[in-house]
């Protein structure tokens, strides 16, 4: 009976949070429904500006603090832990609730796009925000993520599996898809008020620091193996330089490193390696400065690095440094990763 009485709870749980996403969607865009972020009666600006912000922060409160696993320990003393989860689900969609409710519109303009190809632009990347941020849901365990598999498994009598670090698809290049997801839905819009610009300004600050203290969690979750992933996927903008950095600190790395030797086998391929048959590369081109020295290298010494690791045959030694040098990549990772962020 209490196995029941846990899955209605997960499915009315369930329910709350779709109604609230697809309000959201509204909400944001000005679409359909009956109050959005830039319609109602407009108040004066200062005590608009306050409890609109406080309505914000409500809401990021609720949703950081009953995520943290403090706060879980705590929690599941009072409520049985296959409801945790609907149960915070739920509370996230009664704090989204009201923000519609009570919500102060501030409909001074700030830009207005007139362009129908650029308005139009901006139209696809809203809509591209909730597809990658519904999408991203599904990638990792969408009915995990909002309680409904906790509540049939007691149910059933099952116990689900502890959980396990993936990377699928989007989340091989982004840490967290669904905050991106919600940034592009936010401040993808041909006509920004104050209003719209304090909900998406609050809302990516809101989003930033609770990467922070998710993070924290994941680390003490997944050790090693997290601190990794962060090292080669971007937090929030995938940008393509990231590759591009990395293979380059590897190559200026193999190169121009100080006591650095490669022992690489000189056979042909199909052989086994032998230890008596290698050879000593040791470059003997000075080290490029690194940052602790103050300064960095030029774009054309980079080009040049790049240029002569082609030349000098690196692209073939490259897979014995990948098997031999792992702590000197790490090393360079370090040095040239803020580069591209």
């Amino acid at each position: 009976m209490a196995g029941l009485v846990a899955v209605l709870y997960g499915v009315v749980a369930y329910g709350f949070t779709l109604v609230a996403l697809l309000y959201l969607i509204g909400f944001v865009g000005n679409l359909v429904v009956p109050k959005s972020i830039d319609s109602g009666t407009a108040g004066s600006l200062l005590p608009s500006v306050i409890f609109d912000a406080f309505l914000i922060a409500l809401f990021a409160i609720q949703h950081s603090m009953m995520a943290r696993q403090g706060f879980k320990r705590w929690w599941t003393r009072f409520v049985p832990p296959s409801v945790e989860r609907s149960t915070y689900v739920l509370f996230t969609s009664l704090a989204l609730l009201l923000l519609y409710w009570q919500w102060q519109p501030i409909p001074a303009s700030v830009w207005t796009v007139h362009n129908p190809v650029a308005a139009g632009v901006l139209d696809g990347i809203f809509w591209l925000g909730w597809v990658v941020l519904v999408a991203s849901t599904f990638l990792l365990n969408h009915f995990v993520l909002f309680g409904l598999s906790q509540v049939f498994a007691r149910l059933f009598g099952k116990q689900l599996s502890d959980p396990k670090f993936r990377t699928p698809l989007l989340y091989r290049y982004v840490r967290h898809p669904i905050y991106l997801g919600v940034l592009l839905a936010v401040w993808a819009t041909p006509s920004m008020t104050v209003g719209h610009l304090l909900f998406a300004g609050m809302i990516t600050g809101y989003i930033l620091i609770g990467i922070q203290l998710e993070e924290r969690d994941l680390v003490k979750q997944f050790g090693d193996q997290y601190r990794r992933y962060r090292q080669r996927a971007a937090m929030l903008i995938p940008f393509p330089g990231r590759r591009v950095c990395r293979v380059l600190a590897i190559r200026v790395q193999m190169i121009f490193s100080s006591n650095f030797k490669l022992i690489c086998p000189v056979q042909s391929r199909p052989q086994k390696y032998s230890a008596s048959r290698e050879t000593q590369i040791t470059p003997t081109t000075p080290a490029i400065p690194s940052r602790q020295e103050g300064r960095w290298p030029s774009s054309r010494t980079l080009g040049r690095v790049a240029v002569d690791a082609a030349a000098s045959g690196a692209r073939g030694v490259r897979r014995a440094v990948f098997r031999e040098r792992a702590s000197r990549r790490r090393t360079a990772l370090k040095r040239f990763r803020d580069c591209f962020g």
